[in-house]
């Protein structure tokens, strides 16, 4: 039984205290039903308080666990949509992006020696992964990648040294890009997002990183559009991490890998998998550019790495898991993390 959402917005109206609002919540499973209770909400938390911008990560969270209910769908797009905005404006501002305390240095290993480098990237690390705010964050896809290309396969390095042109799809705050960029040293990378304001983000933190910018460039790029921003050529290496959430547009980012991959490419994609759905549609879309008369090659989908609860098919499983946690994510794994290789097979 839910409670009417008219409720909550009394709470908050009343600056109910976040620490009992978030139990209320999980308890009273509150229920938007119309674009009214929606227009309350969004003027309350429009005032720039201190207390609001706390109240969007309870929200946030509460609908991820499904103890806000939205059962109409355009309410929910619209929903989110104006959350983007919402977290956007508070993430980019300048007071938040000039304060130290956002500054995470993270130091990884850049060879199999052991030898140490130090990225520093400007993020949001209270970020919940909703509502297509992730790029304010560097999450846990990104550090399995580093750590599979570090780690557990290094071999892997000798194969992409040979790349001219690497891509990164949904750069994010820039930190995959700009570690292989200290890894692949004779590469140009292009780290692309979606998003603007993130964009500027991913450059601010190239800036930290000095990385020379004839080396390392970030642009905005959507998926499906790449013709529209006149991408020069086609790239040796593509890569992203944690862009396979949302099931709406895995078809759009696999017909921008079809375009942009080079005939002996490679894409590396790392997903953390919250909902099997996505992947699924991964591999349909994958599948569906077989469904051509085309004969000279067949575009493949293999997973080549998992960190999960358990031993998996690729041999490894809760020894890596561990040892990821106490190396470099600090707290537990809510769901599996995959890393998927996508390239095309040729017929003999």
């Amino acid at each position: 039984m839910s409670t009417n959402f008219n409720e909550f917005i009394r709470k908050i109206k009343q600056k109910f205290p976040l620490r009992l609002l978030d139990k209320d919540i999980v308890e009273s499973k509150y229920e938007i039903r119309n674009t009214y209770e929606v227009d309350q909400f969004k003027s309350v938390v429009e005032n720039k308080s201190k207390y609001n911008k706390k109240l969007l990560k309870v929200f946030n969270e509460n609908i991820l666990n499904s103890n806000i209910l939205i059962s109409d769908e355009s309410i929910y797009e619209d929903l989110t949509e104006w959350l983007i905005v919402e977290e956007s404006e508070y993430f980019m501002n300048k007071d938040y992006l000039n304060n130290n305390d956002n500054l995470v240095t993270y130091q990884v290993p850049i060879d199999e020696k052991g030898n140490i480098t130090e990225i520093f990237i400007k993020e949001q690390r209270e970020l919940l992964a909703s509502h297509g705010t992730t790029g304010f964050r560097t999450w846990e896809a990104a550090l399995v990648f580093f750590y599979f290309v570090t780690t557990v396969n290094p071999k892997i390095l000798k194969e992409l040294e040979k790349s001219k042109r690497a891509l990164e799809l949904g750069c994010g705050t820039g930190f995959l890009g700009i570690f292989l960029s200290k890894l692949l040293v004779n590469t140009e990378f292009s780290l692309t997002d979606g998003s603007n304001m993130v964009v500027e983000l991913c450059k601010e933190n190239i800036q930290l990183n000095e990385v020379p910018g004839s080396k390392l460039v970030c642009e905005e790029l959507l998926w499906g559009h790449q013709d529209d921003n006149q991408i020069p050529e086609k790239y040796d290496f593509i890569f992203g991490a944690d862009i396979t959430f949302d099931s709406r547009f895995i078809p759009l980012l696999v017909e921008s890998i079809q375009d942009l991959l080079n005939d002996n490419g490679i894409c590396l994609i790392s997903a953390t998998i919250r909902n099997k759905d996505t992947i699924n549609t991964l591999y349909e879309s994958i599948e569906k550019l077989n469904n051509t008369k085309n004969s000279l090659f067949k575009w493949k989908l293999e997973k080549i790495y998992e960190i999960s609860d358990s031993f998996c098919e690729t041999g490894v499983g809760i020894t890596d898991r561990d040892d990821f946690i106490k190396k470099y994510w600090f707290e537990q794994l809510l769901a599996d993390v995959h890393i998927y290789k996508i390239y095309k097979e040729y017929s003999n």
